[in-house]
């Protein structure tokens, strides 16, 4: 039956919460009322390998959010934490300020690095035929 069905089973579901929600493939075979041997034929099974990741991206994605959201007053505080009077607050706060500048600084120059080696790549294979 390996990838040939659209829908999970109800233990499956119960399964794939339980890995979602960070138990070990023993407890989501336990919780699912499964033998942990059937968890593991299921994460060798691409469609319910492909549903956990997914369902994982969703939960990761929701989490950034959240995140991204929080960081108005995460910036507001380190701000308010630079001038606080208190120098081991205002060093970290400087310092977080700091690494986080970095830190997009150098996603920045990743990505152009890689929008670089796309381009070349697409040029040689448009001149040579093939991709070194």
């Amino acid at each position: 039956m390996q990838g040939n069905f659209q829908n999970l089973s109800e233990k499956q579901e119960l399964a794939l919460a339980a890995l979602l929600a960070g138990k070990t493939r023993k407890q989501a075979a336990r919780l699912a009322t499964v033998n942990e041997v059937t968890i593991y034929r299921w994460l060798n099974d691409d469609f319910f390998r492909s549903q956990l990741r997914g369902r994982r991206g969703k939960l990761f994605d929701e989490a950034a959010g959240q995140l991204y959201g929080l960081t108005e007053k995460a910036i507001a505080t380190l701000k308010k934490n630079l001038d606080c009077g208190i120098p081991s607050v205002e060093v970290k706060a400087a310092l977080g300020i700091i690494s986080q500048a970095l830190s997009t600084r150098n996603d920045e120059i990743l990505a152009r690095l890689e929008r670089m080696e796309k381009l070349l790549e697409d040029e040689n294979y448009a001149e040579f035929g093939t991709v070194n």
